[in-house]
């Protein structure tokens, strides 16, 4: 019987973000960022088969519907101050921290017997978390890691990464020079997403012994290019990559 993981883009990129893990018997949603009736036809109106939704922080191509996903019945689970920008709800779980001795980190949260989902703070213009999860199951691990613009963790044994791929500095660089982006506008971006060259950083820094393949997320419409992404990250790492496209799915090859 089958229990690996498997990973999919409902949406991805600024205008909005949601994706879906599925093992065994549970599914997870990362982000809410898109109406709730395109959620619901991306699960093919099976909306109410989802254990739970984790949100990586408040902007609302992350969160949109973050309300209308708590009342279908799914448990939401996200940082106080994402909940606090919508109307109350019992399903609404705030993520936790406990000092530890190696300092201060999110609690666990167990979804149902399959997996485990561990909280990690990561750099953004407001708070922001990553996750990984680990499936009891097939002892698979996926990292979720959305919205920063360098990770300072490393991680091993990880089987999926899901990770942002938002721009190339190269390409933003030029658009700079010939005034097609003010300069105002890039600052934001090198302080806030991940780049294709940190990106290569990030990876080289990590053990991929166990890597089955890498999704890049929120890419950049104007400042990316998934071919080059593509090419230049399965170059590198020597594994299966796939670029999520803006309205769900993959970018063809």
């Amino acid at each position: 019987m089958n229990f690996n993981m498997k990973f999919s883009s409902l949406a991805s990129g600024s205008t909005g973000n949601c994706y879906l893990l599925e093992g065994h018997e549970t599914k997870i949603l990362f982000e809410c960022g898109i109406p709730i009736k395109k959620i619901s036809q991306g699960l093919n109106h099976k909306l109410h088969q989802v254990d739970a939704l984790f949100v990586s922080h408040k902007h609302l191509d992350h969160c949109k519907s973050l309300f209308e996903v708590a009342s279908k019945g799914v448990e939401v689970h996200a940082l106080t101050e994402t909940l606090k920008g919508f109307p109350k709800h019992h399903r609404y779980h705030s993520l936790k921290f406990r000092n530890t001795q190696a300092g201060r980190s999110y609690v666990p949260i167990k979804v149902g017997t399959e997996f485990t989902v561990y909280p990690l703070p990561v750099d953004h213009d407001v708070e922001n978390c990553a996750f990984m999860v680990y499936s009891h199951f097939s002892g698979e691990k996926l990292l979720f890691l959305i919205d920063t613009y360098f990770c300072e963790f490393r991680f091993a044994g990880i089987t999926h990464f899901c990770v942002e791929c938002n721009y190339s500095s190269e390409i933003l660089r030029q658009k700079v020079e010939s005034d097609s982006i003010a300069k105002k506008y890039a600052d934001r971006i090198y302080k806030s997403h991940f780049s294709l060259e940190n990106l290569c950083k990030f990876f080289k820094a990590n053990d991929l012994s166990s890597c089955k393949e890498i999704n890049l997320m929120h890419m950049s419409n104007t400042n990316g290019n998934a071919d080059l992404f593509r090419n230049t990250i399965e170059k590198q790492t020597g594994k299966t990559v796939n670029v999520c496209a803006v309205n769900g799915g993959y970018f063809d090859r």
